[in-house]
């Protein structure tokens, strides 16, 4: 089986000539400005292992960027889809409701941790989607017009998402962009600034928000506070957990909401279903969670999870949309989040970092050796 074979180059060189014809061909039917990172064309996928068309085999660390946490072609997933299609494809849920949309719901509204004890959950296609929408919904139900969002963030490609991004090589000539979205400085105690503790960096990070307050936008007219609980593009950061409870703190002492950008660390990716959970646990939960990316092993599916006094502030026709809570892409995520349950997911991530920092680690000893070694020598 594929999934358990070895990585092989056969060709020689990659790509292989049948992959090269394929990639020129994309050269010329595709816009150059979607990039493709690897010379691979996938074959097959099975697992961690994607075969090319050309038989190369190759171990993928990228697994769709964040969607494959349970591998490529599960066969629990395909049989599903396959039961599902045979049933009907599409239905829009503005238009008629279809069971999986609604048991979807109700299985986030059981695990996604944010405040409150009554929730509701809708459905989008991409995780830009799904921020963009919380956004309209904090707006909706604060009635305030401005959001911050951090330094180093990732939110998507729309036009107000990627305002929302940091990095503005997503955004380079597509301007003039949306208003009212003002940024605050992430932290990365790892690189705090001056060499400062963490205590000190946690103060001075939060103080970069009061001065959003001060010198952007009074906190009166802040809908919400949009965090990664680790981002991605940023670097992969983790926010720390004594930051979070003030960035709460903040939230609640100014009626702002918080909002959680799950879409890069939901489904298992941190060592619990979801980020939040940690934050949860130390009683800074957020208001408003969107997830996207594994929840549905490829399909097109993105979710927005709130309190329902927050969902039910929207008014009727501003949200959902034609493929929004796709039939197939609801039959997947919930077989998607019953394997994970089922096999304990969450718990394998842990046991997979604890071998990975106890070889990076290791690596760490080693350098330090060598570096005294030759401290020695001199």
């Amino acid at each position: 089986m594929l999934k358990n074979a070895l990585p092989k180059i056969v060709t020689g060189q990659v790509p292989g000539p049948k992959a090269q014809a394929i990639i020129e061909r994309r050269e010329n039917a595709i816009p150059g400005a979607i990039k493709c990172v690897y010379p691979v064309v996938i074959e097959r996928g099975e697992g961690a292992m994607i075969e090319d068309v050309d038989g190369n085999a190759y171990l993928d660390w990228v697994g769709g960027v964040g969607v494959l946490n349970i591998g490529y072609s599960h066969p629990e997933i395909v049989d599903a889809v396959k039961e599902q299609s045979e049933k009907y494809f599409h239905g829009m849920f503005n238009i008629v409701t279809h069971e999986g949309y609604v048991s979807l719901a109700e299985k986030m509204n059981a695990i996604v941790p944010v405040r409150g004890q009554e929730k509701k959950t809708f459905f989008a296609n991409s995780g830009a989607e799904a921020d963009e929408n919380a956004v309209k919904i904090a707006k909706a139900f604060t009635k305030r017009p401005n959001i911050i969002v951090f330094s180093g963030g990732f939110h998507g490609r729309t036009m107000l998402t990627m305002t929302m991004t940091s990095k503005k090589a997503y955004a380079h000539g597509l301007g003039p962009f949306p208003d009212g979205i003002y940024r605050a400085q992430f932290p990365y105690l790892y690189r705090s600034p001056a060499q400062m503790s963490s205590e000190d960096a946690i103060a001075y990070y939060i103080d970069s928000i009061h001065r959003v307050f001060e010198e952007s936008s009074p906190a009166e007219y802040v809908a919400a506070i949009v965090v990664e609980p680790l981002q991605g593009e940023g670097g992969f950061i983790p926010a720390p957990i004594e930051w979070v409870q003030a960035v709460r703190r903040i939230c609640d002492d100014y009626g702002i909401l918080l909002i959680a950008d799950e879409v890069q660390t939901g489904f298992c990716r941190t060592g619990k279903m979801f980020a939040s959970d940690y934050w949860k646990d130390a009683g800074a939960e957020p208001d408003i969670i969107t997830t996207a990316k594994s929840i549905a092993a490829g399909l097109p599916i993105s979710a927005i999870t709130a309190r329902t006094e927050i969902m039910d502030s929207v008014k009727g026709g501003t949200i959902g949309g034609t493929f929004c809570g796709n039939p197939l892409a609801c039959t997947s995520a919930l077989k998607v989040i019953e394997i994970m349950e089922r096999d304990q997911l969450d718990k394998r991530a842990c046991e997979i970092s604890e071998i990975a920092f106890n070889r990076f680690d290791q690596w760490k000893k080693n350098l330090m050796s060598l570096a005294m070694l030759e401290e020695l020598e001199l």
